[in-house]
């Protein structure tokens, strides 16, 4: 297994992805001698992401209020439910009211059962650049950084060197995380660290 390449390294590769984004692929090649190929890019399983939470649920009726804290964890994107509340009159002049928030998500490296916070906390970059990059995208770099799968992409994209049809079949056929990791890269170095990433 290879090392991960200093964080400068993957911040300076996406200088160059925005230009390939959108660039048409050009005719099949080999897979077993291309290294655009999805069986070269595809170097481990997909890396499994989540988050944890804490759901907070408050209800009162009347003088009652009752609070449950509960937490919880799910797989994939974290996108938490809005906040819910609801109101009911019992007919007598009683009102129950609820209220449901989901607060304090943290991202994840692997299972809800057996995984590693992402966090950014105690990093700086190398420079005005990578310290932009960690500011602006630091689940991005950090997802890319632990995933096979996304350094091989970014290793195809280095090899393709200004070859835009090269660099869109590297990211076509690399693992759809990894791309859209890269591509969120490849977006902050662009857009909003552009002019400390010159």
């Amino acid at each position: 297994m290879r090392s991960s390449p200093p964080r400068a390294v993957l911040v300076a590769f996406t200088l160059s992805l925005a230009a390939l984004a959108g660039c048409a692929s050009e005719g099949e090649a080999d897979p077993l001698s291309d290294p655009t190929s999805r069986e070269s890019l595809r170097k481990a399983e997909p890396l499994a992401t989540g988050c944890t939470y804490v759901k907070r649920y408050k209800s009162s009726y009347g003088t009652v209020t009752d609070v449950e804290v509960t937490p919880g964890c799910m797989m994939g994107t974290c996108s938490l439910p809005r906040p819910e509340s609801d109101a009911m009159s019992d007919g007598a002049g009683g009102v129950f009211t609820s209220f449901t928030e989901y607060t304090d998500a943290v991202e994840f490296i692997g299972t809800c059962e057996d995984h590693e916070p992402i966090t950014c906390e105690g990093r700086t970059g190398v420079d005005a650049c990578e310290s932009c990059v960690l500011e602006s995208a630091c689940s991005a770099l950090i997802l890319c950084e632990k995933d096979p799968n996304c350094l091989a992409i970014a290793d195809c994209l280095q090899g393709c060197a200004d070859d835009g049809a090269c660099g869109a079949r590297c990211l076509e056929n690399g693992d759809e995380l990894a791309s859209a990791n890269l591509v969120s890269l490849a977006s902050v170095v662009t857009g909003v660290c552009e002019g400390r990433c010159r």
